[in-house]
Parts: C-alpha cells; structure tokens; sequence
C-alpha cells in the first residue's frame, strides 16, 4: 500500500487493467480530497481511449470515502453515459455501500458483487 512521505495516513491505490470488454480499475485505500488527482490521472488514461464498452471500478479494498470521492464518482458516471461507455462498480461494501446508500446515488449505478461477476454480464 502507498503511505504518503512522512504521513500514517493511507492514500487512494488505484490499479489500470485492460481487458477485451471492460476497463478494470482496482480503487483501495481512501477516497477522498487528497487522493482525487490521482483519481483523475487513472480516468484521464480510460478517456483518452476510444471504444471503451465498459470501465468497471472496484472498490472491494477501499477504506474510506468523503464527499470529494463520491464527487468525482458522480463525474465518472456521467462522463461514462455521456461517451456510451457502461460503468459497473463492484466490491461496494462497507464505506462506498455507506456513502451511496445515505445519498440516495446506489440507484443510479450498475452494481455488482464482484469484477468476476460484472465481467460476466459484460
């Protein structure tokens, strides 16, 4: 895991696959202002590709998430639907399940246990 230079404090741990059907990016770590820059990096590379069918991001390791991540996961949504690229999320469990479930914003996003699970719908 990436720590920050003289900090105990855990960072955003993003992981870019490439798949034939999807896009995989594995988000661990926090979620949260300071880690949205390299949030944006990792999508800067999804949207610069053409004919993406499907960006999976998931969250199975992710220890935390404050209003900047579900911001910037808002953004990814709509940019997703805007391009035509399905977005699917997985591993929501525990503070990303917390955070969309108190916003309301589960209801908007395809959802699925896990990578495997959402790889095979794809």
């Amino acid at each position: 895991m990436l720590f920050a230079p003289g900090d105990a404090r855990l960072t955003l741990i993003a992981a870019l696959r490439h798949d034939s059907d999807a896009i995989i990016i594995q988000v661990g770590g926090e979620f949260d202002i300071a880690s949205v820059p390299t949030w944006r990096e990792h999508l800067g590379r999804v949207w610069e590709l053409s004919g993406v069918p499907a960006l999976v991001l998931d969250f199975t390791d992710l220890v935390f998430c404050d209003t900047a991540g579900l911001g910037e996961l808002v953004r990814a949504f709509k940019r997703s639907q805007a391009r035509g690229t399905r977005l699917v999320l997985t591993g929501v469990d525990g503070p990303m399940r917390r955070i969309l479930d108190l916003t309301g914003l589960r209801e908007i996003f395809e959802i699925r246990p896990t990578t495997a699970d959402a790889m095979s719908v794809l």
